[in-house]
Order: structure tokens, then C-alpha cells, then sequence
């Protein structure tokens, strides 16, 4: 909801640039309109109060080619003038229908703990998912990294995918068990999209070189198309490259694409 009121906001701006700009553009423009008469172009313009028509041959002409652009620019602007007076009512009378902004409104014998509110209506509470949850605590002295919020990660490329989730709002958890069919697995990042209450799953796989290594990540990738995940949708999967290292402007373009 937050995201569709922001974005909102966002085509606002960029509207009122773009009129700001064709405004400026038709200040000097051409006066008068044109007729068409058959193939040939007629300039409808104004002298001394009265309208004449000036013949001005083919399209070719420059007159013709500016009282085109002319009009387009008109047109466009009035297009855009309409688009910002139903943005601004849509922002003006949209209503939050998240649980705790209808909760608000209940009267008090209706009111229910947040918690148990977002699971009777099957969503996922964000502000209990960056609480304690379990992780799996296997080969913990291979924690090492750090990222921006301090939490201890595996590889400078997980390190590159948290600070990028993080840097643009994302909650996500890191290394927590979660169930897959009848098998538990720890993927490496678990987010949850609280616009939609997705959960996405993201794997990063940091040793492309070790034969064993591979067959293990295709088995987990396996265990979640076969559970019906979706890659690009509820599932992101991304590989160390050759010099053993993680673009940061792949993992901002999987952000902007799948997770925006």
C-alpha cells in the first residue's frame, strides 16, 4: 500500500516535469492551426482580428511540421493536466486496508492482538520478522563477514546481496530454517515482500569450481522447482563468477526487477 501511494507520488513529479518542459516548448510556438484539404495543408492564422488561410503545400513544409508539434504538445498537456487531477483524488480518497490501519478503526470489543490479527488473515506481520528466528548454526565459524548492520555472513558477496536489500528496504532473514515440501533447508536469504506478503527466496552459490559443491546446489535448486517455486518470481539464484566474486550491478538490477 505504502509502495502504490509512493509511486503515485513518484508519476506525479515526473508528470509535472514533463508539463514543465512542454510548456516551455509551445511558449514561442507557431500561432494559428491547420486544415487539410486533400493532400494539401492550409494555415489557419489570425491577422489584424480576422482568421485567414494561408495555403502551405506538403507535409514538408516547416509551418506544417510546427503546428503539428504544436498541437501534440497541447494535447499532451491537457492529457497530463487530467492524469494530476485524478492522481491527487486517488491519493486523497485511497484508504490503507493493511490489518493495523483496519484495526484502528474497530471498536474496542472487535480488537485483536497484531500478531494473532495478521494470521487470521493469512499475512505475515513485518514488524515480527526481524525478531529472533531460528538459523541454521552449522559451520558457524565460517561467519566472517560483516555487513552494513552487523550481522555475520559467509562470503563479501552476501555481504554485496544483504547491504542491497537492506539499502533499499527489504526485510529479509538470513540463514533461517524454512520448509520446503517435507524437507527443511536454510536458504541463504528468506524475504519477505510485505506490499504483496510474498516470500522470495534468494541463493547465491559461491563455489561454481567444486564439482560436489554444483551437484548439491542443483539438488536444492531441484527441491524447490519441484515444490513449485518459480525462478524469477518466488525463487532469485545467483553464482559467484569466475574470479570468485558478485557483480553489485547484477544484484541491483534482480532487486529493481523481482523485487520492486
Amino acid at each position: 500500500m505504502k509502495d502504490l501511494l509512493k509511486n503515485a507520488e513518484i508519476e506525479k513529479e515526473f508528470q509535472v516535469r514533463l508539463r514543465r518542459k512542454m510548456i516551455n516548448a509551445i511558449r514561442n510556438a507557431t500561432p494559428g492551426y491547420l486544415r487539410k484539404k486533400g493532400k494539401y495543408y492550409y494555415w489557419k492564422k489570425k491577422v489584424n482580428d480576422k482568421y485567414i488561410e494561408q495555403y502551405l503545400g506538403t507535409e514538408e513544409n516547416p509551418i506544417v511540421q510546427r503546428l503539428k508539434k504544436k498541437k501534440y504538445l497541447q494535447i499532451t498537456i491537457k492529457t497530463i493536466d487530467k492524469n494530476l487531477e485524478a492522481i491527487e483524488r486517488f491519493v486523497k480518497k485511497y484508504k490503507p486496508y493493511d490489518p493495523i490501519s483496519i484495526s484502528k478503526g474497530m471498536p474496542l470489543a472487535y480488537k485483536i492482538p497484531p500478531d494473532s490479527l495478521f494470521s487470521m488473515m493469512g499475512l505475515v506481520n513485518p514488524k515480527g520478522w526481524n525478531q529472533k528466528y531460528t538459523r541454521n548454526n552449522m559451520f558457524s565459524e565460517f561467519l566472517t563477514q560483516t555487513t552494513d548492520k552487523g550481522d555475520k555472513v559467509r562470503s563479501k558477496s552476501e555481504v554485496i546481496i544483504a547491504n542491497a536489500l537492506s539499502a533499499n528496504n527489504i526485510l529479509f532473514r538470513y540463514e533461517c530454517n524454512h520448509k520446503v515440501g517435507n524437507v527443511w533447508v536454510s536458504p541463504d536469504f528468506k524475504i519477505l515482500l510485505t506490499r504483496e506478503n510474498r516470500i522470495v527466496i534468494w541463493e547465491h552459490f559461491g563455489r561454481p569450481d567444486n564439482p560436489e559443491y554444483m551437484e548439491n546446489a542443483l539438488k536444492k535448486i531441484k527441491l524447490y522447482i519441484d515444490n513449485g517455486y518459480v525462478l524469477w518470481h518466488d525463487l532469485i539464484i545467483t553464482f559467484e563468477d569466475k574470479d570468485g566474486s558478485l557483480d553489485s550491478s547484477i544484484v541491483s538490477k534482480i532487486i529493481e526487477t523481482c523485487l520492486r
